[in-house]
């Protein structure tokens, strides 16, 4: 990796105080939005431009926007001013988990995960939830199994790389986040506009009840109760939907991993006090 690969990381530095110490918070989840509105000095790092603006400036918050590489990550662990890391990245964000993960060990700087629990949601014994480990088994069980049905995704944008070549992609409709990144996306995958629902989550029952009618199947992620899984599940089911859910991710081993926000900011204060 050359230094220019590194500029980020070098301009996020440059704006940090030598005199504070930061906690660095990787986020893009609600757990990671709750940790801005404390009072703690922190980095907020976040990949896309509509997480960054949903995040309130606050004095001794630093938001970083962008995706950051290993390397990058490293450095700025190593600028001597940053006591302690929080993953709290979505569920479904491995890569920048192991990113992360492999950064703290090299750099020797604690690092807390935030989990979120897999609740154990109760669902009708007449749903039709059908449960695969990758969304490149769920593509291929879908594709022949289910042809021609008009199929609503909700498993993110970048989902719709793998499903273009669908009989009847025509049919199909995304909700994606109001982006213009995420609109474009869609849009070059093929989409038409009247496809396309953007819309800022959480989405209760009766948003999803209005989003999903027409549709047949349902695209969806394990994304749990804040993830706002039940309320899709419950609104397919009274459609009639079949739901096709690509299961979360077996979290790696974390020595400090905790299922709520209160618990890693009463972590990231005693590690601030030492």
């Amino acid at each position: 990796m050359s230094f220019n690969d590194l500029v980020k990381a070098q301009e996020l530095i440059s704006k940090l105080n030598s005199q504070r110490r930061y906690l660095l918070c990787f986020g893009g989840t609600i757990e990671g939005r709750l940790l801005c509105e404390t009072e703690l000095d922190m980095i907020y790092s976040v990949v896309s431009e509509f997480g960054k603006d949903l995040i309130i400036p606050r004095e001794h918050l630093i938001i970083s926007q962008g995706k950051m590489l290993k390397d990058e990550i490293v450095k700025l662990l190593l600028s001597g001013v940053i006591y302690a890391v929080v993953d709290a990245s979505h569920p479904f964000a491995r890569s920048i988990s192991s990113s992360i993960k492999e950064a703290c060990e090299k750099t020797n700087i604690p690092l807390a995960r935030f989990s979120r629990t897999s609740e154990q949601l109760s669902f009708s014994p007449n749903s039709s939830l059908i449960y695969f480990s990758s969304l490149d088994e769920l593509v291929a069980e879908f594709k022949r199994s289910y042809p021609d049905k008009r199929v609503f995704v909700s498993s993110g944008v970048k989902s719709l790389k793998a499903l273009t070549d669908y009989p009847s992609f025509d049919k199909m409709r995304i909700r994606i986040i109001p982006s213009e990144e995420s609109r474009k996306l869609a849009q070059d995958a093929g989409l038409r506009e009247d496809q396309i629902i953007c819309k800022t989550g959480p989405f209760s029952l009766e948003d999803n009840l209005r989003d999903f009618e027409g549709s047949e199947l349902l695209i969806t992620k394990e994304s749990g109760v804040r993830g706002g899984l039940k309320e899709k599940i419950d609104a397919a089911q009274r459609l009639n939907m079949i739901s096709l859910i690509i299961s979360r991710p077996k979290d790696l081993d974390y020595t400090n991993s905790f299922t709520s926000v209160e618990e890693i900011i009463a972590w990231a204060r005693a590690l601030k006090k030492d």
